[in-house]
């Protein structure tokens, strides 16, 4: 059973990392706020624009003032193309 248990975290572990939580943030409409496509766990992915004064910094924080869309492999994957291409435009929650 103990060996069992150890699978059954490290499975949930590769899980996690291979799903990771991505804010990319970009310019926004004018120069006073930034644009924020949130890719969440559990295929949840939120877009919208932020002030720049009040920038969310907590995922929490992010998906309030996000408005939530439908995701499919094809969103994720430009998503997480772009998070690797411009690691400076995005940040990785744990």
């Amino acid at each position: 059973v103990a060996q069992y248990n150890k699978k059954v975290e490290q499975a949930i572990r590769q899980l996690n990392t291979a799903s990771p939580v991505i804010a990319i943030f970009g310019e926004g409409r004018n120069s006073s706020e930034a644009s924020c496509v949130l890719l969440g766990k559990d295929d949840y992915l939120g877009i919208g624009f932020l002030s720049k004064k009040d920038k969310a910094t907590t995922l929490k924080q992010l998906m309030t003032k996000l408005d939530p869309h439908h995701l499919n492999e094809f969103v994720r994957s430009l998503i997480l193309q772009h998070a690797e291409e411009y690691p400076e435009d995005a940040v990785v929650f744990n």
